[in-house]
């Protein structure tokens, strides 16, 4: 197991497992949950699983900004904070031993609502805040939400192990266009447009391009004589 205290640099994230196992009903039932801990920097060690600083995250790559549900905030409102955050298994996070943390990120902007299940109206157990694509964009991320082969930990001592629904974060795609297509893999090459500043009282907090631009073709030339001769 691996606490949580806080990395020497802020630059960037920790990576300590290949994949993160989620808790899910499957792809076509409820959305995937992840373990999270909130300013693990100030926790002297980690939590243990099943305590309440242990939170249920809802994994929403169409949501911009992570978002933390807090009491406190009056009805209606939306603050905006940071908090380092810690991303946990749900093997840990539903064990009574210390959480794993698989990837960590210090200082992130996030968005403070009093209840955030109100903001994703689908059916999904109760959980206490969605880690938006603010985070999720920052990767080259694969998402698995049946069990797979490639999930597995040489610890578990079933047999054969475990295979673990699950996320995957790396900082850039291991493969190029063609080999992801020979694997079956359908690839659509985009931009990101649109993000902006707006002031948080006397702070100027930046949303990131989150719109997806992709390039179609317009009423192309049913026989074109060159098959690469078409009107985008």
């Amino acid at each position: 197991m691996l606490s949580l205290p806080g990395c020497e640099s802020a630059s960037g994230p920790l990576f300590v497992e290949y994949c993160v196992p989620v808790s899910t009903g499957g792809a076509n039932d409820s959305p995937p949950m992840v373990g999270m801990v909130l300013d693990y920097s100030q926790m002297s060690e980690a939590p243990l699983g099943g305590d309440p600083s242990v939170l249920s995250f809802l994994i929403a790559s169409e949501v911009p900004v992570t978002i933390v549900g807090d009491s406190s905030i009056p009805p209606g409102d939306t603050w905006f904070g940071e908090s380092s955050i810690a991303v946990v298994d749900q093997l840990s996070a539903g064990d009574t031993g210390p959480v794993a943390a698989r990837l960590t990120w210090e200082n992130l902007p996030v968005a403070m609502v009093t209840d955030p299940s109100l903001l994703y109206p689908l059916n999904a157990p109760p959980f206490d805040g969605i880690l938006g694509g603010d985070v999720l964009r920052r990767f080259a991320v694969r998402f698995h939400y049946e069990p797979d082969r490639q999930c597995t930990f040489s610890w578990d001592t079933a047999d054969p192990p475990t295979q673990w629904p699950n996320v995957l974060f790396t900082r850039e795609e291991p493969r190029n266009v063609d080999e992801l297509g020979e694997d079956g893999y359908g690839v659509v090459t985009y931009e990101l447009a649109g993000g902006g500043d707006f002031l948080d009282g006397d702070i100027e907090r930046e949303f990131s391009a989150t719109r997806v631009i992709i390039g179609v073709c317009i009423e192309p030339d049913a026989f074109p004589i060159d098959a690469t001769d078409l009107s985008i």
